[in-house]
């Protein structure tokens, strides 16, 4: 145990165990009841100046919202939009500190700036070890935000879209139901567009992307 924990603290792991500390000590927090589970929460939409709020959710707006839709995108493919972001975090720690630690062990490294250039390919890799570790929260979280609401139920409802939706580019948009908000991840036809903060008609569901198909709304 002495062994690790002097591992641990040396410098080519310093880095990682400084990562893994920071989310053991979040997560204390948390079960102290001192902040919610999601106070760290990443919020991205984008259309033309950036705000931080006390949560630390971000929203950062640009000219074009297709030009940086990536970020979304990425957001998606790593759970992080689906998962609280300290879950994704914690498996991304733990996963990194492990590589680190057992890759500077077996090649017996001393040297700070060779373990920053290991430290390169594990955080790749940790990433998608984070990514794998949390789909059973996806499936958690997306159930406990939608309760007992049906797909079905969202189609023919009007959505206020918070992500750009147009062609090719998966966007986002806030749906209320029952006095509850749901975000959900939308697609328009081939050639149209529909900005943030305008209202969006739900009409269909792609199973087979997860998103649901919207049309411009004008009331």
């Amino acid at each position: 145990m002495q062994e690790i924990l002097d591992h641990s603290i040396n410098s080519v792991n310093i880095i990682p165990t400084t990562i893994l500390i920071f989310c053991i000590l979040y997560w204390i927090i948390v079960m102290l009841g001192f902040i919610d589970i999601d106070s760290l929460d990443i919020d991205a939409d984008f259309d033309a100046d950036i705000d931080v709020d006390v949560d630390a959710d971000v929203d950062v707006d640009g000219p074009d919202s297709g030009s940086i839709g990536w970020l979304n995108q990425v957001l998606v493919f790593f759970n992080i939009s689906h998962v609280p972001l300290m879950i994704f975090l914690s498996f991304f720690a733990l996963s990194t500190w492990f590589a680190s630690m057992a890759t500077n062990y077996y090649l017996n490294n001393q040297n700070f700036l060779l373990s920053l250039v290991f430290l390169v390919p594990i955080l790749l890799g940790s990433l998608f070890v984070a990514k794998f570790a949390t789909i059973p929260f996806v499936k958690l979280f997306r159930h406990l935000s939608s309760g007992e609401i049906s797909i079905e139920s969202y189609i023919g409802k009007i959505c206020r879209v918070i992500l750009v939706a147009k062609e090719g580019i998966k966007g986002q948009a806030e749906i209320k139901i029952e006095g509850g908000s749901y975000l959900i991840n939308t697609k328009t036809q081939p050639g149209v567009t529909i900005s943030k903060g305008e209202n969006g008609l739900i009409i269909d569901y792609d199973e087979q992307d997860k998103s649901y198909l919207i049309e411009p709304y004008y009331e």
